[in-house]
């Protein structure tokens, strides 16, 4: 998300986590439709692995990742491609851990 859209909407911190729950609000992700996406994500990162969570919302908030959502396997492959091809650089690190590490 952050590779396409830039620094996320909000954050959510439950239980007043240090790393929060980033937020994009109203993102077109596809090019030929114009459903509006709300997303948050999360994730943890190792030198072995990244795991990444993600919970989609289209503009009616209808949860996008069910059983019954037209769209569901294109949101998976948008996201599992997104996942597979992250930029190196470390712009996002610089905006996330300048965030994490703020006084709150």
């Amino acid at each position: 998300m952050f590779d396409n859209f830039g620094k996320w909407d909000k954050e959510i911190r439950p239980n007043n986590e240090r790393h929060p729950i980033l937020i994009w609000e109203r993102k077109k992700l596809f090019e030929n439709d114009n459903t509006l996406y709300s997303i948050a994500a999360s994730g943890e990162e190792t030198w072995e692995e990244i795991y990444a969570s993600v919970i989609v919302y289209d503009n009616e908030n209808k949860d996008c990742l069910s059983q019954t959502y037209t769209k569901k396997d294109a949101l998976i492959n948008y996201f599992s491609d997104g996942i597979k091809n992250l930029k190196t650089d470390n712009t996002f690190y610089d905006v996330y851990w300048d965030m994490v590490n703020a006084p709150r």
